[in-house]
């Protein structure tokens, strides 16, 4: 009598489709069937992605799960978490957004509504760290936040592309892509680097706050503030000139009109203070003091 050989158990024609070292060879139904449960599939996907790549005359299943990665379809374990990601906006590993405070704040067409976003969705890459790290965000799941982002920022899908590209044409450690590995699969992330000395903490509290209606220029005034009014993990007042927080924020040294309205906005939703004092300046002439001139110095808190 033949013995004939079980394609499930056996394998097909000496082929196993659970052993890795041998699935450059044929498909069957075993392995089709594989890809459909590994990427959420239904029969009739897995049926026309087969049909289409036999048509261009490769038959192993490789080419078929590369085949169905260019339709944009992922392994369902990362569908799970991805959606799990979703159901909150902001929702990180860490109850603090970071926003990092050398390079970018400083130039002017850098617009922190959108890195302040991605940082609210981001994932801190080792939780212990205290000083220099970073947070990543993949590419995918910005897409499917964008909706969202724009709606909370108040602006369109094309207004934060835009900005994105701004920020990446620095070209700055502080903001990136990369390419990172996820449980084996490559995926294209956003990273934000952080170094100690060079970053702040917000709240999340506070970045709904922010990141709701509140301007560009309010953001990046709001984060230099949490460093200036800092002194040994403690908020102090301080005094600070217009000039400085101008440079701070990548202003030009006329721009006071800005400065003033974002002080103000941060002043009226309750994230700082300000005390205004008037001082008199001696005005000499040839060394002999002649009169004196007012002089406005403005100090500034942290509301807590």
């Amino acid at each position: 009598m033949t013995n004939v050989k079980n394609e499930f158990t056996s394998g097909f024609f000496g082929y196993n489709p659970f052993d890795e070292n041998t699935r450059k060879k044929k498909l069957n139904n075993t392995n089709t069937q594989e890809l459909k449960e590994k990427y959420n599939l239904t029969d009739a996907q897995v049926d026309e992605y087969t049909t289409d790549i036999l048509a261009l005359n490769k038959n192993t299943y490789e080419e078929l799960e590369e085949y169905i990665k260019t339709k944009g379809h992922i392994p369902y374990y990362m569908q799970e978490m991805q959606e799990a990601e979703d159901k909150s906006l902001f929702t990180t590993a860490q109850n603090n957004v970071v926003l990092p405070t050398k390079e970018l704040i400083k130039q002017k067409n850098t617009d922190f509504r959108t890195l302040l976003g991605i940082s609210a969705i981001s994932n801190v890459d080792d939780i212990t760290k205290v000083g220099n790290n970073n947070r990543y965000c993949s590419i995918g799941k910005v897409d499917r936040n964008m909706d969202k982002l724009c709606k909370s920022i108040g602006i369109t899908p094309s207004q934060f592309r835009k900005h994105l590209r701004a920020l990446l044409k620095h070209n700055t450690d502080e903001f990136k892509i990369i390419e990172k590995d996820y449980n084996g699969e490559k995926v294209l992330c956003y990273e934000i680097n952080y170094v100690a000395g060079g970053f702040v903490n917000i709240p999340m509290s506070k970045v709904e706050t922010l990141i709701i209606g509140l301007s560009n220029n309010c953001i990046k005034l709001y984060s230099n503030l949490l460093w200036l009014c800092t002194k040994d993990s403690e908020f102090i007042e301080r005094e600070l000139t217009q000039p400085y927080l101008l440079e701070l924020m990548g202003l030009s040294k006329s721009s006071d009109k800005i400065l003033k309205i974002a002080t103000d906005t941060l002043e009226k939703v309750g994230l700082i203070k300000t005390r205004k004092v008037w001082e008199s300046e001696t005005i000499l002439v040839d060394g002999m003091p002649q009169g004196s001139k007012p002089k406005r110095k403005i100090y500034y808190s942290i509301v807590v």
